[in-house]
């Protein structure tokens, strides 16, 4: 992501506020690294946008009172949407500091095309800010969370699933055009980076990688604090890294062959048992109690069940070990949908990384396994809103 050195020191003294208020501007010097000169110029103008509020000191002490930063909450508001399964669209209200005031579970028909699909998801978000009961208080951004190759700068998706995708798609610009309101759309893996970094285990990280291996898989990197992107804007997809070549290969739902996706993810296992006739990608939730019956046979003895297991877990660990070869992230989170998948690929997962990654390298790299939250989406999605709001103040 990039951003102005100016916008960059905004949201780091708003983070910190956050977390730590409320605080006193020499503390906030001192935990984010600014001088005491641009704590005051940013504090100045973030109260002059009512983001923040002073609050003096209840203590009794000798002295003056000492006075307080924290976020005002009511400051502004911002709605948070994730597009999950088929068609489910979840509608979130949430304050400045990240509270959830109200939502609205939503559903949008199977659209034609990505620009039909984003009138649709405009066309719910206006209806729930119409009807949510917020009274008076003041929606100023809305972050939309997607299952796609995404440019979050340009509002662009490059690819989604399911639907035909020849070049880059204006999605975000639409649905800002029907609102009248900033928009800014994320690829749902970087949301679920941004709620570990926001609410969750990466709260004292400022740079990590999160992998998360469930129906798909995806992966996301954190560098000093901000979501990293490349040059082309774009997230990178782990899950599509290829782990086979040839035409014996797996064919992946990204439409190539070979594909990590298509060994190592709960769908890409199904998939290759021929327990999926017939059912699109993605998934519904449905998939979640099949996914249980295959671990059930693979815990009971059977070969095909366990043999697949066996060989997710051990691509899965080479394109860890690729990973941390090539980019060193020093912290890496491996969230898992599925507690009993983890503890069944977590052995031959390990082996594999270590017999792939570089010598020195797996010591001085913090390794976490993971169940994944099951709030990630609402507060992934609430993180990129309230990220944009605190970014984009002025």
């Amino acid at each position: 992501m990039r951003i102005t050195d100016h916008a960059l020191n905004r949201l780091n003294v708003l983070k910190a506020i956050r977390r730590w208020g409320p605080v006193a501007r020499t503390e906030l010097a001192m935990k984010t690294g600014l001088s005491s000169g641009s704590i005051t110029q940013l504090t100045a103008e973030l109260l002059g946008r009512e983001l923040i509020i002073e609050a003096k000191e209840t203590a009794k002490r000798n002295g003056r009172p000492r006075t307080f930063l924290e976020i005002n909450a009511d400051g502004a508001l911002s709605v948070a949407a994730t597009l999950s399964g088929l068609g489910k669209l979840d509608i979130y209200f949430i304050d400045l500091i990240g509270n959830r005031l109200h939502s609205i579970a939503t559903r949008i028909w199977i659209e034609p095309s990505l620009a039909a699909m984003a009138q649709a998801i405009g066309g719910n978000i206006a209806s729930a800010i119409e009807s949510a009961p917020l009274g008076k208080r003041r929606v100023s951004r809305v972050g939309i969370a997607l299952p796609a190759l995404i440019d979050s700068a340009q509002g662009e998706i490059h690819f989604m699933t399911t639907f035909p995708v020849g070049k880059p798609v204006p999605f975000a610009g639409p649905i800002a055009n029907r609102l009248g309101l900033p928009v800014t759309i994320e690829n749902d893996m970087v949301c679920m980076a941004r709620a570990e970094h926001w609410f969750g285990r990466a709260r004292d990280l400022e740079t990590f990688t999160l992998v998360h291996v469930g129906f798909a898989i995806g992966s996301a990197q954190y560098e000093d604090g901000l979501p990293k992107s490349g040059s082309n804007g774009l997230n990178a997809e782990l899950g599509h890294v290829k782990v086979i070549t040839g035409e014996l290969a797996r064919p992946c739902v990204c439409g190539g062959r070979g594909c990590l996706a298509a060994y190592a993810s709960m769908y890409g296992i199904l998939q290759a048992a021929d327990e999926l006739t017939g059912t699109p990608f993605p998934p519904t939730e449905s998939l979640d109690a099949r996914f249980e019956q295959f671990m059930d046979r693979a815990e009971s003895g059977d070969l095909n069940a366990a043999g697949a297991l066996e060989q997710a877990g051990s691509f899965l660990g080479v394109a860890l070990a690729n990973l941390i070869n090539v980019t060193d992230p020093g912290n890496i989170i491996i969230s898992f949908a599925s507690a009993r998948f983890m503890s069944t690929i977590a052995a031959p997962m390990g082996t594999s990384l270590k017999t792939n990654i570089m010598p020195g390298v797996l010591p001085s790299t913090k390794i976490e396994l993971v169940f994944a939250n099951q709030d990630w989406r609402w507060k992934g999605t609430a993180a990129l809103a309230l990220e944009q709001t605190y970014i984009g103040s002025g």
